[in-house]
């Protein structure tokens, strides 16, 4: 890896890492997961984060909820929510919250 990537991977995770610690706050106290990262600025966040994956200016994360139906038919919709970045040369990465995992897409 290019050190410069390396760097770059580095310092996108740590963000990362902050953004998903800070839904996951979010979602404690509210009881469900913001619709937008922007719902945690100023309180938790000063400015939402971007990555620092572009050559002159950063990239945003994507942050993106959804519902997922359980198997019986009287149970309630679970929310989750992703968080993806351009990952560099025609690769995503995207952090699920129901597995917990990152996951880099070509």
């Amino acid at each position: 890896m290019i050190p410069i990537w390396s760097w770059q991977d580095h310092l996108t995770h740590r963000r990362a890492d902050t953004i998903i610690q800070q839904v996951n706050i979010y979602q404690k106290k509210h009881g469900r997961y913001p619709g937008a990262l922007e719902q945690l600025v100023p309180r938790q966040l000063k400015k939402v984060p971007s990555t620092p994956m572009g050559l002159l200016k950063g990239r945003p994360f994507v942050y993106t909820t959804y519902y997922l139906q359980p198997d019986s038919t009287d149970a309630l919709a679970v929310q989750n929510y992703s968080l993806r970045y351009y990952a560099g040369i025609m690769v995503e990465a995207s952090y699920d919250s129901r597995s917990r995992e990152w996951h880099y897409d070509d």
